[in-house]
């Protein structure tokens, strides 16, 4: 064989050993190499339980089945034979699941060619550890208008968290989170996450401050042709509300609200809610005008053939009127000054302008009509025809038509309808409450119609309103006691009301009375705190005009949560230690005996303050209490020494 085919068949040869051979096992120097495993994910810190897989470090796996790892879990080196027994740890099968601190070493190991013996990689190293993840409040930091309910929750299952109310930082002997806590006053929760074996989680904290939602006015504002009553509601419960009329800033000085308020003139209505423990509200602002009524003519404006006397009244009692007839195109001089003391008789086409006063509130807008005297127009135009008389009724729809395909006018407001004000009808009118409808008809060429006028009385029955607790609030928060018929709650609450007659309006009232139309009015949710103490709120519903519902009412009484011993009671104790007692309502408090007697009547009772030593076998007993909650269960628990 000549050198040149000797060099070609050594060269396929080896091209064939090199694509054949198994890559994970390397020659160097005639021994058989094995790269380590690697770790996924590699070592580090976590904040939760971790599923970690190993795998052979290799650059083609299609044949890594045939490589074995062997690892531990205990800080120890694998070891394995050159035969493959194991003499140090354990075969990786699968996923191998981590939850605390762990040094994990690994090697592999794969057979050689000719299957005597195992190769041995060098050992791979990691290391992870744990740390509870931060806590996490609901809600946060912020400023609010109702007592909190705070709850506190780490990513990390099975952690414990740790929190303290004084500034301090919070450790194994601080406060224990059971259950939500109940703040209502200003105060800093610092809290810590931890789980056995793990680091503590870095101290979060959250800074609640209170403000009272701003009252509400009701109504609020605007003009009114008569005098109005203002009722001032609070949003929470247990506010002073203080007002001001003489557009004052009103503060804890200011006159302290206690009923319905006449406003009897043209005022600014300021007022704040003020709870001990909290901020004052934002101001409430509204402005009420009170008006005389605008005069009105028993005639409208209009196109007539002859000379009109217009009668012109006024529906507030005592008001004076005073007019001016100018020509139709005057700009100046326009303001009335001749005393209305009898029908004014128009004759050719003028302007006819009044206003109504009267002392102590402010004059009434003015009425301005032009009356237009032309005898070549046809004769007036029929009536309006209504399709229902005068009378009394349920809410209905009231056609008005015409028999001569005229226009049609109208009014609601008691004013005179005429070709030039009121509302053009176009569709039936849906009449709800009491009206005075007013209609004329009017068409091109020719005199408008008489004035038709019809009184309609509608009545019919507001239904009850239904009270029910926000949705927003915890179900868990409080349960309905069947049998004494109210609901019994363990934090703060917010209640609605809704009512199903539409355009009506609620009133309530928790001092045990039936609501009338001078009681606060419902216009948001209502705040209802622990401190308000048992609440009876008795609501009703009111329409202009209609029968008013029935009273519906819901008590709700306020009961202290136990409070929570940390450490709970063991036995087989060999230590003194303290016990640290937590109540999730931060403004209660707490009394315990150590002797095992009841700490509601008993003389050895003690009021917490500080973590109680315990030294000698005990039994522990406490309870809460908090004035407008029902006191908490008496909870014992004992601690028992070898």
């Amino acid at each position: 064989m000549s050198k040149k085919i000797k060099f070609i068949f050594i060269a396929f040869l080896i091209i064939y050993l090199f694509i054949n051979c198994e890559p994970e096992i390397r020659t160097i120097k005639n021994d058989l190499y094995l790269l380590p495993p690697t770790f996924l994910p590699n070592g580090g810190e976590f904040s939760t339980e971790i599923n970690i897989e190993i795998f052979p470090n290799q650059t083609n796996l299609s044949r890594s089945k045939e490589i074995k790892i062997v690892y531990t879990t205990d800080g120890a080196n694998p070891q394995v034979k050159e035969d493959g027994t194991i003499i140090n740890g354990k075969l990786y099968t699968g996923r191998i699941t981590m939850d605390k601190f762990t040094i994990l070493k690994a090697l592999c190991i794969a057979k050689t060619k000719d299957q005597d013996k195992y190769v041995i990689s060098d050992i791979a190293r990691t290391a992870y550890s744990f740390k509870a993840a931060y806590p996490i409040f609901t809600p946060s930091t912020g400023k609010y208008g109702l007592d909190q309910i705070v709850r506190i929750a780490s990513a990390t299952i099975g952690a414990t968290i740790y929190y303290t109310t004084d500034g301090s930082q919070p450790s194994q002997s601080s406060n224990i989170y059971i259950t939500p806590i109940t703040v209502s006053k200003p105060v800093t929760i610092r809290a810590v996450a931890y789980r056995w074996g793990w680091a503590y989680s870095e101290t979060k904290e959250a800074v609640f401050t209170f403000k009272p939602d701003t009252p509400n006015i009701y109504p609020n504002g605007g003009i009114y042709n008569e005098s109005v009553k203002a009722v001032i509601s609070p949003a929470l419960l247990g506010c002073a509300i203080r007002y001001t009329t003489d557009d004052t800033t009103p503060d804890e000085s200011s006159t302290l609200y206690s009923g319905a308020i006449s406003i009897t003139s043209s005022k600014s209505l300021k007022a704040i809610a003020i709870k001990s423990g909290m901020e004052n509200s934002d101001i409430a602002r509204s402005q009420f005008f009170i008006k005389v009524k605008q005069p009105y003519p028993n005639i409208g404006g209009g196109i007539y053939k002859n000379s009109q006397n217009i009668s012109l009244s006024c529906d507030t009692t005592g008001s004076t009127i005073l007019y001016k007839l100018v020509n139709i195109d005057a700009t100046s001089d326009l303001t009335p000054d001749t005393n209305y003391t009898g029908p004014i008789n128009i004759s050719t086409t003028k302007r006819l302008i009044a206003v109504a006063k009267k002392g102590g509130i402010e004059d009434s807008d003015w009425f301005d009509e032009r009356y237009i005297i032309d005898n070549s127009i046809g004769a007036a135009v029929s009536p309006p025809i209504f399709s229902e008389d005068s009378g009394s009724y349920t809410p209905f729809y009231l056609t008005i038509s015409s028999i001569d395909s005229s226009y049609i006018k109208y009014t609601l407001d008691g004013s005179t309808p005429s070709m030039y004000s009121g509302l053009q009808y176009q569709d039936p009118i849906f009449l709800e409450t009491s009206k005075t409808v007013k209609a004329i008809c009017y068409k091109d060429g020719y005199e408008s119609s008489a004035v038709v006028v019809k009184n309609y009385t509608i009545s019919d029955n507001v239904e009850a309103p239904i009270i029910s607790i926000s949705p927003d609030i915890d179900p868990e928060s409080y349960i309905y006691d069947e049998n004494n018929g109210k609901y019994i709650c363990y934090s703060a609450i917010i209640v609605e009301v809704e009512s199903y007659t539409p355009n009506s309006v609620v009133r309530w009232t928790i001092d045990g009375s039936d609501p009338t139309d001078d009681d606060f009015f419902y216009s948001a949710p209502i705040s209802i705190s622990g401190a308000s103490g048992n609440i009876t709120l008795k609501v009703k519903a009111f329409k202009t005009g209609w029968n008013p519902s029935n009273v519906v009412s819901a008590t709700f009484s306020f009961k202290l949560p136990n409070s929570v011993p940390n450490p709970e009671g063991k036995s087989g104790l060999k230590k003194a230690f303290t016990v640290v007692l937590s109540q999730p309502v931060l403004e209660a408090e707490t009394y315990y005996t150590t002797d095992g007697s009841d700490p509601k009547t008993s003389g050895t009772r003690v009021k917490y303050t500080a973590p109680i030593s315990i030294s000698s076998t005990t039994t522990l007993k406490f309870y809460s209490t908090l004035t407008g909650w029902e006191d908490s269960d008496v909870v014992t628990t004992v601690y028992t020494f070898e």
